[in-house]
């Protein structure tokens, strides 16, 4: 079970979402992997998912986008699931 530090548990009159960073946060560090890595693998381990796009701005850029795609990705706490769909839907979200 991932435990979140102290300074990240949020009171209950904060967003949940301060909670959600903290877990992702913790796991990981846990796991020692950059946000990137977590990203591709997560989107690359997915059976359902045959090829992921990303989009680049330089040759080095490409190679850190390779670099952190290999490898596999860690089960992601159940926590951090969701079927919120004004979350998971992109027509839902609120442009500025």
């Amino acid at each position: 079970m991932i435990r979140p530090d102290t300074a990240c548990q949020a009171p209950d009159r904060r967003l949940i979402s301060l909670q959600s960073t903290c877990l992702i946060a913790s796991w990981l560090e846990e796991h020692q992997l950059s946000p990137l890595q977590a990203t591709l693998r997560y989107a690359l381990n997915q059976p359902l998912i045959e090829r992921v796009v990303v989009g680049v701005d330089s040759a080095q850029q490409w190679q850190q986008i390779l670099q952190a795609a290999a490898g596999n990705c860690p089960p992601v706490p159940a926590e951090l699931g969701t079927t919120d769909s004004a979350l998971l839907n992109p027509a839902l979200w609120k442009t500025a």
